[in-house]
């Protein structure tokens, strides 16, 4: 379904950011499935299992096992990948305690605890610390959507932290030793990684990763999406002919329009050509970054506050509403759903092969890390500091 979506939003929906947004919502809509629901909150929220987490998390991060903005975004693709739909990055950036822009595995561990503790508090209405039945229908369906609930006022709904800066003013100087230690830690990681200890299990690694890419050109696949892709384009046709959608685009001009005109926006418009002028390898280029970032979060905040906004999302769920009622919604389901028994049951053993081969390399890399006397170190005074800051 997202995929689908994703194309006729692509189609229609030519603009900035919010056309994003829209997109990306209207492809997580797909009640009319033929599949079983997934159950969305078993391991990452109901229940919580940090092995599994912690395995794909390893797996996202690479070797410095250090999760970046980009390894997040790019885990989001996977199928098994430790990013969810309903993770956010800002969100996950918040448990940033030495403020480095990258997450380990402590903070992300806290971070999966936040997100448990706030989704039963939305859903687990009978309060027995599980959720089951229609409370997990809920959660299954909001989280597959990729979002969470706000819990209701009489709930305790714990908050983010607040990011921290790694300037060290906290935690009497604290993260500026424990960027220090997990720098020393990487560096540890990067030069094991690179060793010829592990030279023959990165040779299987990255053999193992090409079969997985080549196994998708296979002629099987390529000839299950053809009648896929046709009910695609019928379906992008079918809704770009609602009255919905133009309603929907009348809407979402307007929308534009107005946070457009905002005083957010126009510094938000003005740091960004500022940022592409400048070169990356200029002095003033980190001046010109911190400025268009800040200058971003501020417009991201305003510009769902505008009056239009309510009648641009009224909108936009309409025509959602009305493209999952017409037949070629379901002939498009259908079609993806045969096109994936074909897809998942060709790239089931190479997705294990690949998997598993690089499961091996970062088992063997964390067990030479933990063998280093310095890293053993590193790891008992970072567990000191984070104690001490919780």
């Amino acid at each position: 379904m997202n995929r689908i979506l994703k194309t006729i939003c692509i189609v229609m929906l030519l603009g900035g950011p919010a056309v994003a947004e829209a997109k990306s919502r209207y492809s997580r809509r797909s009640s009319k499935s033929s599949k079983p629901p997934v159950d969305v909150c078993k391991g990452a929220i109901d229940p919580y299992r940090p092995g599994v987490q912690k395995s794909r998390f390893f797996r996202a991060a690479g070797a410095d096992n250090e999760l970046s903005a980009s390894e997040f975004a790019a885990d989001r693709t996977r199928p098994n990948g430790f990013a969810r739909k309903f993770d956010s990055w800002r969100t996950l950036l918040a448990f940033d305690r030495d403020g480095n822009k990258s997450i380990d595995w402590l903070e992300a561990d806290a971070y999966r605890y936040y997100l448990r503790k706030k989704a039963m508090a939305s859903y687990d209405a009978n309060s027995d610390g599980k959720l089951t039945g229609a409370e997990r229908t809920r959660a299954n369906t909001d989280l597959a959507r990729g979002r969470i609930a706000t819990p209701p006022k009489s709930a305790r709904a714990p908050k983010p932290p607040t990011p921290r800066s790694s300037s060290g003013s906290h935690n009497g100087g604290g993260s500026a030793e424990l960027s220090a230690l997990k720098a020393k830690l990487a560096a540890i990681r990067k030069r094991i990684y690179d060793s010829p200890a592990l030279a023959g299990l990165r040779k299987d690694a990255e053999a193992a990763e090409r079969a997985y890419e080549n196994a998708k050109k296979a002629p099987s696949i390529a000839q299950a999406r053809k009648p896929y892709d046709a009910a695609r384009k019928a379906l992008e046709k079918a809704v770009g002919k609602l009255p919905e959608t133009r309603e929907y685009e009348k809407a979402k001009q307007a929308y534009y329009a107005a946070y457009r005109k905002t005083p957010e926006y126009k510094a938000y418009y003005a740091a960004r050509k500022k940022i592409e002028k400048t070169s990356k390898t200029s002095a003033a280029y980190q001046s010109a970054r911190a400025e268009y970032e800040q200058a971003k979060d501020r417009y991201e905040s305003v510009k769902k506050s505008v009056p239009e906004y309510q009648a641009y999302r009224a909108a936009h769920d309409a025509m959602e509403r009305a493209g999952e009622s017409i037949g070629e919604f379901k002939d498009a389901e259908d079609a993806k759903t045969a096109y994936y028994q074909v897809y998942e049951s060709h790239m089931a053993i190479q997705r294990k092969n690949k998997d598993d081969a690089k499961n091996s390399l970062e088992a063997k890399l964390e067990q030479l890390v933990m063998s280093d006397p310095t890293a053993r170190d590193a790891y008992r005074r970072i567990k000191q500091i984070e104690a001490k800051s919780r």
